[in-house]
């Protein structure tokens, strides 16, 4: 599952269909561009950054199931 975001959509399919190609799983790779409301489990990456992004007690919280990569 990804979570669908309309602004970049068409870009996203795009992006995943390539990616399917040039690593050649487009025939057993399976994805849902799906409403962040349309699936509990596209919740928790959201509360996980809310956290970490609040700080404090929260991003203790979710320290141990977090990967941060800085850009």
């Amino acid at each position: 599952m990804v979570e669908r975001d309309e602004s970049t959509a068409t870009v996203d399919k795009q992006v995943l269909f390539h990616a399917a190609r040039r690593h050649e799983c487009s025939d057993s790779l399976r994805y849902e561009l799906l409403a962040a409301h349309a699936d509990p489990m596209l919740w928790t990456p959201d509360a996980v950054a809310w956290s970490w992004v609040k700080g404090g007690e929260w991003r203790e919280l979710v320290a141990p199931y977090s990967t941060v990569i800085q850009v």
